[in-house]
């Protein structure tokens, strides 16, 4: 699952990696880049380690 998000400025998106209900990360990319699945993204992502407070974060944006 990819959560999409506003970028630090115009030209960017942020985005959320989440796989198999496990968070992965999140990261930045340019509006004009051409990504059409998810894998694309690992590229672009700034990985982070899933735990609790992560995942209540999720649940209430979810």
């Amino acid at each position: 699952m990819v959560l999409k998000q506003k970028g630090r400025h115009d030209e960017e998106e942020a985005f959320v990696l989440i796989k198999n209900s496990v968070y992965l990360g999140y990261g930045f990319i340019d509006k004009t880049e051409q990504i059409s699945t998810a894998e694309e993204l690992e590229a672009f992502l700034i990985p982070q380690k899933d735990n609790l407070d992560v995942q209540k974060i999720l649940r209430s944006v979810l």
